[in-house]
């Protein structure tokens, strides 16, 4: 008997998810999240096109950074620590402007969510349980 390796195939379907997801353009990939969290949050038009300007922005720095992904492990430690905190800069500037643009019932069911995708899928439905 052959026993199959259950995380083989996992990683071939990411693997699979991760290269179609690279064929989207930018604006694609702000569409179908802007799209997402109309029907998480219950936006509004404005919001849609607020929430859609930021993702569009968002999706485009991501792209540069995918594409810039081998020059990464040529960096300095100087480097490194200055991409990270850029990064974290970016975070908090998003965490503010989502604050202005979603209503307080919405911002807080946004950052949960943002929380929960940091856990992996065990932990998340752990979490989601308290």
């Amino acid at each position: 008997m052959n026993a199959q390796n259950p995380k083989k195939g996992k990683m071939e379907a990411r693997k699979e998810i991760r290269e179609n997801r690279s064929d989207y353009s930018p604006q694609q990939i702000a569409e179908l999240q802007t799209k997402k969290m109309t029907l998480e949050l219950d936006l509004s038009e404005k919001q849609q096109k607020d929430v859609n300007a930021i993702n569009i922005e968002i999706a485009t720095k991501r792209k540069a950074l995918a594409e810039n992904r081998k020059d990464r492990k040529e960096l300095t430690d100087a480097e490194r620590f200055e991409l990270r905190s850029t990064m974290l800069d970016e975070k908090i500037a998003l965490k503010a402007q989502m604050k202005n643009i979603l209503n307080d019932d919405q911002y807080s069911k946004w950052e949960k969510k943002t929380a929960m995708k940091r856990f992996g899928p065990k932990k998340r439905h752990q979490r989601a349980k308290q």
